[in-house]
């Protein structure tokens, strides 16, 4: 698969690429970023070690994308990343992911160039049926951004998390694999 080509946006270009070992710290300091925290299940100081153990040992039905931006001068900046995890036995038709992207790029491009990247290894290499996540209730922007590559609001989870003092409802949200072609209607 050859890599999705670079988009140009704002001041630098967004290039989705896998992750490497070497990304552990910027995407620890990504997560401690308190408005990227807020939207995602994470604990404020976690333990850097724990993020690099992460990055470190990928499990084989995982795959884990960054988002990095590229700056006229060549200086490259991780800017979001997001894991994908294929589901097993009764589920191997199916998929589900969590995203994050920096404070400073949100709205630029780089949420959508992650999903794109996934929905792209999702339907065409993997064949997966279906793709889901848990996003809170109160994540307009995320919503907006998974309803445009397809995901529906299929459920609510009531009281899911403890976050910042409060009980907060989350969303499951889904995406079934846009039909093309002949063939079943799965």
């Amino acid at each position: 698969m050859s890599n999705p080509p670079a988009r140009k946006v704002h001041d630098f270009t967004i290039s989705v690429r896998a992750t490497r070992l070497d990304d552990w710290q910027a995407l620890y300091h990504m997560r401690e970023e308190a408005a990227v925290r807020y939207n995602v299940l994470a604990m404020p100081y976690e333990n850097p070690e724990n993020v690099r153990e992460r990055v470190s040992h990928q499990s084989a039905n995982t795959y884990s994308l960054v988002a990095e931006a590229i700056w006229p001068d060549g200086k490259c900046q991780i800017a979001g990343n997001l894991g994908f995890s294929i589901g097993k036995l009764a589920e191997a038709h199916s998929g589900g992911f969590g995203i994050q992207v920096s404070t400073e790029f949100q709205g630029m491009g780089v949420g959508s160039a992650l999903m794109a990247a996934m929905c792209e290894i999702a339907d065409r290499w993997l064949d997966l049926h279906r793709i889901e996540l848990e996003v809170f209730s109160d994540n307009q922007a995320g919503m907006a951004l998974y309803k445009k590559f397809g995901f529906e609001i299929e459920a609510t989870m009531r009281r899911y998390a403890f976050r910042d003092g409060a009980y907060t409802d989350a969303y499951i949200m889904g995406r079934i694999k846009p039909h093309h072609g002949r063939g079943s209607n799965l």
